[in-house]
């Protein structure tokens, strides 16, 4: 994140904030004992949806570098199409669209995120 221009200061204090994270969960109206939360973001923080767009973003940037994606109009190449969780992958072919969502998966894998492959889907458009 200092990388893309973060303050350190800023850094610090989103680091602080998320030291120590315990929670419980509720089923039924009995709570469970209170468990170290070790990964992911704070429901219900307006800033968790800003750092899980980070997170994307930075996967993205680094996974679909060698990529040329798909050309649309006259000179746009588009090599994904985001929103949230969801990530649409624009290949040309089968091959490529396996060796894209492997880079994916490898820098996801380096902020400690995962690839859920049972939610993995493939749509082929003839266009």
């Amino acid at each position: 994140m200092v990388e893309d221009g973060m303050p350190v200061e800023f850094l610090e204090l989103l680091k602080a904030y998320y030291e120590h994270c315990r929670s419980i969960v509720r089923v039924l109206g009995k709570e469970t004992e209170p468990f170290s939360v070790e990964s992911g973001v704070k429901q219900g923080c307006i800033l968790s949806p800003v750092l899980f767009n980070y997170c994307i973003d930075w996967i993205l940037e680094r996974a679909l570098l060698s990529f040329d994606g798909v050309v649309m109009g006259l000179v746009i190449n588009l090599s994904d199409l985001d929103y949230a969780d969801d990530i649409g992958a624009l290949v040309v072919d089968p091959a490529t669209a396996q060796a894209m969502l492997n880079e994916i998966a490898h820098f996801s894998q380096l902020l400690g995120m995962k690839i859920n492959t049972a939610n993995t889907k493939v749509m082929h458009l003839n266009i």
